[in-house]
């Protein structure tokens, strides 16, 4: 899996390059192929319900993909709503696409800090309904992973932003355990 989606980062890379020769149909069908069928690929993976894999290397697919997106401009990723945690791809879509969203912010993919902040508070608001939801998935490790990822983009923010996003924290779980 890591060595497929190291050769479409290549490939992604080129499409960037403004001497690359392909055509933008066939720049549309490998972004199209990246933001539906792979991503689909790893939300569907065994892997990832049973955790047959450790988490060094699940981690290293995430990177991964994570790559392969940030080849593509954030246009394209917008428009196909990647940065929507909707629920349409269920519990472990949304848990996957949560954790690529905080690792592109923890790569500075965002081109403002602004955009990367509300980016977490996304992620953050999508973990708290999760979490006062009474679904078994809650205890899950995907869960905690999701966790661990928003931790791990808070850090690139500083005092002010990280206080804000904890309150915004605190004021989801106000919101939802009161509903």
């Amino acid at each position: 899996t890591v060595s497929y989606l190291a050769a479409m980062e290549r490939l992604m890379k080129r499409m960037k390059d403004a001497k690359a020769s392909m055509s933008p149909k066939v720049c549309s069908i490998l972004r199209n192929h990246m933001l539906k069928r792979v991503f689909a690929g790893i939300r569907d993976a065994p892997w990832t319900a049973t955790s047959r894999v450790s988490h060094t290397e699940e981690q290293l697919i995430l990177e991964s993909y994570t790559d392969c997106l940030e080849e593509m401009p954030i246009e394209v990723l917008g428009k196909a709503d990647f940065f929507a945690l909707k629920g349409v791809d269920g519990f472990a879509g949304e848990a996957l696409r949560s954790r690529c969203i905080t690792t592109l912010v923890r790569h500075e993919y965002f081109a403002t800090p602004a955009r990367a902040s509300s980016e977490i508070a996304a992620s953050v608001t999508w973990f708290c309904r999760q979490l006062a939801s009474a679904r078994d998935e809650i205890f899950s490790s995907s869960l905690l992973r999701v966790a661990c990822g928003i931790a791990e983009a808070t850090s690139v923010e500083n005092d002010d932003k990280r206080r804000e996003l904890l309150m915004r924290l605190l004021d989801n779980f106000l919101m939802v355990g009161s509903a």
